[in-house]
């Protein structure tokens, strides 16, 4: 069974790569750009961005997230 702080995690670490994927394809798409790293960078650059947040604002460990509900 899964608890709610293991679950955030998951879709934190899996969920992001997908959207930011299907983000940078599709700002690609609308830019029409025969270079495709073009829309690759963009994913980089928001990934990176996601790093970063994650380090300043780290989820909370295992069981703080139960306590509250």
């Amino acid at each position: 069974m899964l608890s709610r702080s293991n679950l955030a995690l998951g879709i934190f670490i899996i969920g992001p790569p997908i959207v930011y994927m299907l983000v940078a394809w599709w700002i690609s798409v609308l830019i029409q750009s025969n270079w495709p790293l073009w829309g690759m960078g963009i994913f980089v650059i928001i990934w990176l961005l996601g790093i970063c947040w994650a380090a300043f604002y780290p989820l909370p460990v295992k069981g703080e997230l139960d306590e509250g509900f």
